[in-house]
């Protein structure tokens, strides 16, 4: 009797060990998986970034991602992105613009370039009207197409077919002007795609701070995109990026120096995104989940077709003119308007 006793406890206390080795071995299994680029898992500490010192700009990447920039001071801009998965990308504009505030404003330059044959090179801008940060962001498809945005292509997405998830004001670095967080969705090659944005607009004001030009500006344009299966997995990694990105100190001085009071507080408000990322983090957490979980039954279906994109043509004929009185001959384009559709 004495020695089965013994032989339960002995049998008890293997069983346990067992037991004890077989759990350590599911919670080893179990533990952190190695973010990879491509499948970064939505967990900040999982993001695993280098520095990377670019041409007056650092920022930190998470290894084999490629950085492209374009311009200088208020034209500058990059895009961050997975070189395998180059949809999968962080993205920052300090300025975009100009764009057209009213259609009278721009009927009158249409007028200007009619008789005096002046060559407008933004008159292809869009009229964004209410002049809103989401509104702003609802045009960047066309004024993508328009020579003062042209350099951008490489940088932004073409935010085909997009369509506006949701929006939240944002506190404003910009005197006299308006910030917002905006989710989207949009298409790339039929393959529906998620945005997180956040962007400034503000009018463009003169030295004495008044808007004689009608046009409007978007500032510090920063946001991230990946396909919508990707999407969440990927953003806080995408947004730890551009919390990363300083302006070099010396870069920083000489884009301000010389600059007027009003350019040099743009400037400053793109020298550091650490003051948006929070909000655009929390703006994610704290998203609605039924609308997501209806953009998800969404995207399970097929993209849809391309838009037709309605946009004007200019054709530009030549012809002389004088003026009475004086000896000289003067050749002007006149312009003549169309409408046309691009898919």
């Amino acid at each position: 009797m004495y020695f089965y006793a013994k032989f339960l406890r002995v049998n008890r206390v293997i069983s346990n060990l067992i037991f004890f080795c077989f759990l350590c071995l599911l919670l080893s299994c179990g533990g952190k998986r190695k973010a990879e680029p491509g499948n970064t898992i939505a967990d900040d500490k999982l993001c695993a970034l280098i520095h990377s010192q670019q041409t007056g700009f650092s920022l930190d990447i998470p290894e084999d991602w490629h950085v492209m920039s374009t311009g200088n001071c208020n034209g500058f801009a990059f895009a961050v992105f997975d070189t395998a998965r180059p949809e999968i990308r962080a993205f920052f504009v300090q300025s975009m613009g100009p764009v057209y505030l009213s259609l009278s404003q721009k009927k009158s330059d249409l007028e200007l370039m009619r008789t005096y044959g002046f060559n407008i090179t933004h008159f292809e801008m869009p009229v964004v009207d209410p002049f809103t940060p989401t509104e702003f962001v609802k045009n960047i498809y066309v004024m993508l197409q328009a020579p003062p945005c042209i350099d951008y292509q490489s940088i932004l997405p073409a935010f085909e077919n997009m369509e506006i998830i949701s929006t939240e004001p944002y506190e404003c670095p910009i005197s006299g002007g308006e910030t917002e967080i905006v989710r989207i969705s949009f298409t790339r090659n039929n393959v529906v795609h998620e945005g997180l944005l956040i962007v400034s607009t503000a009018p463009d004001l003169n030295s004495s701070g008044e808007n004689t030009s009608g046009m409007g500006y978007g500032y510090v344009l920063a946001g991230c995109c990946a396909p919508s299966d990707l999407f969440e997995s990927n953003v806080l990694c995408l947004l730890n990026i551009l919390e990363s990105y300083h302006l070099d100190e010396t870069n920083y001085k000489n884009c301000i120096t010389g600059n007027t009071h009003r350019n040099s507080e743009i400037i400053k408000s793109g020298k550091w995104l650490g003051n948006y990322t929070p909000g655009m983090r929390s703006s994610w957490k704290n998203r609605d989940k039924e609308t997501d979980s209806k953009l998800g039954k969404t995207n399970q279906a097929q993209a849809p077709e391309k838009k037709l994109i309605p946009y004007r043509v200019y054709t530009f004929s030549t012809f002389s003119s004088s003026i009475p009185g004086k000896n000289l001959n003067l050749r002007y384009k006149r312009a003549t308007l169309s409408t046309s559709f691009s898919q």
